[in-house]
């Protein structure tokens, strides 16, 4: 898998199709990664689309951030600039989900003039993010969010967490 280095650390990323494709850039929620968008992403390529799905510092990266990185969603929101000024990405498509539709939006009118923007569920205002604050206050520590995370290395505990939001079992794409 590919990575790019970034200022605040390498992020990873899948890209599928043509070179030429208009490139769409995807932004998926917390502890999540870019595997979430494959299904999605082989559909666009079919459709010419270039999609880079990385996978975003929100959990689910598999490298650490530098230890100085500031994981705000305005500092995750500049790496997704930053990313594509490092890629040369050019009429750029930003898809963004859950947390990563927040991000989506701090991307977007921040540096309007590149972008489009695509939203799907995401969160929005007070509500942001919505219901993992207290799996965002256990990250504050190494140990806790470690123990916060162990239910989801279970189906059952993945079920519960990501089931009811998928269309289809997502379990292959979120174990890898």
């Amino acid at each position: 898998m590919p990575a790019v280095a970034l200022t605040m650390g390498n992020v990873h990323y899948e890209k599928v199709g043509p070179d030429d494709g208009r490139p769409v850039v995807l932004i998926h929620g917390y502890a999540m990664g870019g595997s979430l968008w494959r299904p999605l992403t082989e559909r666009l390529a079919g459709d010419g689309f270039r999609c880079i799905a990385p996978t975003w510092p929100l959990g689910a990266h598999a490298e650490p951030m530098n230890e100085d990185a500031e994981l705000t969603v305005e500092e995750i929101a500049a790496m997704v600039g930053e990313l594509v000024d490092e890629l040369s990405l050019e009429d750029v498509v930003l898809v963004g989900n859950d947390t990563g539709g927040a991000i989506a939006q701090v991307v977007a009118t921040s540096t309007p003039a590149r972008r489009a923007l695509v939203l799907t569920s995401c969160d929005a205002f007070e509500h942001s993010p919505p219901i993992l604050k207290p799996l965002i206050a256990a990250a504050r520590f190494a140990a806790t969010f470690q123990a916060a995370l162990q239910p989801l290395r279970t189906r059952l505990g993945r079920d519960r967490a990501y089931g009811a939001l998928a269309h289809a079992d997502i379990d292959d794409l979120v174990t890898e």
